[in-house]
């Protein structure tokens, strides 16, 4: 057990890492049991397995439970991250979390996304940049890298190349999680429902 932590340690780039680990908010959560811990990780598991062997957009539709899934998500994607080069089927340089802003409209929400994106990446910027530079630079950064960004609550459709999260990205993977599922439909290439 000990070797197998000094290799997995001596893989960690801390450049490339974006560790913060979502703490479960107890008293959202602090009523889920282990019965309901086992009912949720069969829709990590599934989500897990649809970004391994598909890769593109997944989306979850539903109300209650959703925020649970996709923190499950994260943490289950930030526990692979640091075990990269392993066999475990999904390499990730980047998992990026990010709420959907409950105010605002679509200036102010790509303004808003791409902050919270800019800032975990480590990314300079300004307040009075444009949109569009901003946009560029989120591009620029994760173009030819591994990564996976997972919205929860999400209200509208988002354009994703306006934030700078751009089709040509080889790697790109999204996690959605909304309880509308036309605007899901716009936005993922699959849907599993709780």
């Amino acid at each position: 057990m000990s070797a197998r932590a000094v290799v997995v340690l001596d893989r960690l780039n801390p450049d490339h890492m974006i560790c913060m680990r979502l703490e479960m908010d107890q008293e959202r959560f602090g009523d889920v049991d282990g019965d309901d811990l086992a009912f949720y990780n069969v829709y990590v598991d599934e989500i897990l397995n649809y970004l391994c062997e598909n890769g593109g957009k997944v989306g979850i539709l539903g109300g209650v439970g959703t925020t649970f899934v996709m923190w499950k998500v994260f943490n289950r994607l930030v526990e692979l991250k640091s075990l990269s080069g392993s066999d475990n089927g999904l390499e990730v340089d980047y998992v990026i979390w990010s709420e959907y802003p409950s105010e605002g409209g679509g200036e102010e929400i790509v303004e808003k996304l791409q902050n919270e994106i800019m800032g975990q990446l480590s990314i300079d910027h300004e307040a009075s940049t444009s949109k569009h530079v901003n946009g560029d630079k989120i591009s620029a950064f994760l173009c030819h890298k591994k990564y996976v960004v997972l919205v929860d609550k999400v209200l509208h459709n988002i354009d994703l190349g306006r934030i700078g999260l751009r089709e040509h990205h080889e790697f790109r993977r999204l996690v959605a999680a909304s309880g509308d599922r036309d605007d899901m439909s716009l936005m993922v290439e699959h849907i599993l429902e709780i």
